[in-house]
């Protein structure tokens, strides 16, 4: 699974408790882990990954498109780097935490274009979202199970997620469209006359 996973956690020696290989699983691959500080390269790839912080709070630094961005991430804080984008990141302490990887196809518009609007969504940086934060707690859940009939509800539950994001940039984007810039109010258009 590591050729479709960014493999770091391996490199950088992560205790790993549990996967979802071998479960069966068609439209996700997660794990749960005890991450050590680290410097590394998540590298493009055609699935999107979410990352819920277990532990914290704690110090990361994401680097991306030539831009520094250095967080105080809470527990249940989400990292989320879609298709197609590339971060380095630098963890500063021990960290628990659960990475699923989520097929490109979850995120198929109308028109069936998932690969597009799987690589156009927006990274999120160790924001809060008790939504997400849920979601990935239940996929944490069934891995340490180790269920074999785990496929039967986690598609459901990875679905949700890829949902989640969508809902998440959907609404951050509409809010910065619905914003005139620069317009003035009636109230001033009045007082201007």
């Amino acid at each position: 699974m590591s050729k479709k996973t960014h493999g770091v956690l391996q490199r950088f020696n992560a205790d790993f408790a549990a996967t979802s290989e071998g479960l069966g699983w068609s439209s996700a691959f997660a794990s749960l882990q005890r991450e050590r500080p680290f410097e590394g390269r998540f590298r493009a790839l055609s699935d999107c990954l979410m990352v819920l912080h277990r532990g914290g709070p704690v110090d990361v630094t994401f680097r991306m498109q030539g831009k520094t961005i250095p967080r105080h991430i809470p527990k249940g804080g989400i990292f989320f780097l879609p298709a197609d984008h590339e971060c380095d990141v630098s963890l500063h302490s021990e960290l628990d935490t659960i990475h699923i990887y989520l097929r490109a196809d979850l995120f198929a518009d109308s028109r069936g274009d998932a690969r597009s609007r799987a690589t156009r969504l927006e990274p999120i940086f160790g924001q809060s979202d008790p939504v997400l934060a849920h979601l990935g707690e239940a996929i944490g859940e069934v891995i340490r199970d180790n269920s074999g009939e785990s496929s039967l509800f986690v598609d459901p539950l990875v679905n949700a997620i890829a949902k989640r994001f969508i809902a998440l940039n959907f609404k951050q984007g509409s809010a910065a469209q619905a914003r005139p810039a620069s317009q003035l109010t009636s109230r001033q258009v009045r007082k201007l006359r």
